[in-house]
């Protein structure tokens, strides 16, 4: 169980070796915003695994989109994808998913957190960004923003609520070295429900017993990578890039997840099964583009 504050990613410094950090779900967290009519990056807390609980100082508008977590306040059930009031000194508690990993809590105005390469998301590794750069801890105070709303509030309808399960369907794009895979392999890896192991952060997440045959000696140069790059070792078992990875690295790059599907990774639990669905370059542009269209609706007045 984690929790850390996440804006809007660090573009441009990529070539510096800087990740983009951010929500690991990046939909979910711009749903949050939206409800209470942030701007779409407006920093909120990305709370992993649920366990959850906070008292609030002020009286607010918020909502929590995400993993669904049985969630209360004052003791009272309250819905996700919609603003909610508080007054201050009311309590709220989250338990822990039955679906999904990270839930996302936005209020209006948004939170206050350190900026580091005009972006206010922390980056573990590095203690950058958030509060102090680190997860917060019990007693732990967040100040709230007073910016103006963008937008007002609204009801996020249930087409762009994200969807949830333990068997993940990923389109993906072929990698570069996609033809390092034995053509056997080619082939079956979209045929195939995969196995995620315990091996799940924010940086990225292991496959399990997969055992891919891959040619490749372990001395390819080292090159670009993204979140939603999928590299394979020698051993076989691949690995899935997420928001915290390095920008470069020396594994064959067999898949890339599209765009419109990466927010799915920040939602895979240890023990949850994937399956790749491959799909055209042009095919995942036209995909996001339409994913971007129906958020646009959703925010013109």
């Amino acid at each position: 169980m984690q929790s850390t504050l996440q804006g809007a990613p660090r573009k441009n410094f990529r070539h510096q070796g800087v990740p983009a950090s951010g929500p690991a779900d990046d939909h979910s967290a711009l749903l949050a915003n939206i409800a209470v009519g942030n701007k779409l990056d407006e920093t909120v807390i990305e709370i992993t695994a649920g366990g959850f609980e906070a008292k609030f100082e002020k009286a607010t508008e918020f909502a929590l989109t995400g993993a669904p977590c049985p969630t209360s306040l004052d003791e009272t059930t309250i819905p996700y994808y919609k603003s909610h009031h508080t007054d201050a000194g009311s309590a709220i508690k989250l338990d822990v998913p039955k679906l999904g990993l990270r839930t996302y809590l936005a209020i209006s105005g948004g939170f206050k957190a350190e900026k580091f390469l005009d972006s206010t998301s922390t980056y573990l590794p590095a203690n950058l960004g958030g509060h102090e750069g680190m997860q917060l801890k019990p007693n732990d105070t967040i100040e709230f923003l007073n910016n103006k709303p963008t937008t007002p509030p609204i009801c996020i309808p249930p087409r762009l609520h994200p969807f949830f399960s333990n068997l993940w369907p990923l389109r993906v794009c072929k990698g570069p070295e996609f033809s390092a895979l034995s053509s056997k392999n080619q082939k079956s890896i979209f045929r195939e429900n995969l196995k995620i192991g315990s091996r799940l952060n924010r940086m990225g997440i292991q496959l399990d017993n997969v055992s891919l045959e891959i040619n490749s000696d372990g001395r390819m140069k080292s090159e670009p990578v993204f979140p939603g790059t999928i590299q394979c070792p020698e051993d076989g078992n691949p690995f899935i890039l997420l928001t915290d990875a390095q920008t470069t690295g020396g594994y064959p790059r067999i898949l890339q997840v599209i765009s419109a599907d990466r927010h799915r990774l920040g939602q895979i639990r240890p023990h949850d099964g994937i399956s790749f669905i491959l799909t055209k370059p042009d095919e995942a542009v036209e995909i996001l583009k339409q994913k971007k269209n129906a958020i646009n609706q959703l925010t013109q007045p």
